[in-house]
């Protein structure tokens, strides 16, 4: 997790007025919170994903059934 006021503090402690360190803040803050990922997010990922993954599996399980069907034929 981003520590905001450590983050100001040691702006300041190099020289950077409040207002300015605030700013920094401000924008880091809003840039890690575009790109991170929530829980919902995840878990919302992970159905679309199972749902995905079931639909590949049930086309290859249709596909071995239609190959051994094809195979029993040519016996």
């Amino acid at each position: 997790m981003f520590n905001t006021l450590r983050y100001a503090k040691k702006l300041e402690s190099v020289g950077v007025n409040r207002d300015q360190a605030e700013a920094h803040i401000q924008i880091i803050a809003e840039i890690i919170e575009d790109d991170v990922a929530t829980k919902r997010d995840l878990k919302e990922m992970e159905s679309r994903m199972i749902i995905k993954l079931s639909a590949i599996m049930g086309g290859m399980i249709s596909l071995a059934i239609a190959i051994i069907s094809v195979l029993n034929r040519l016996k």
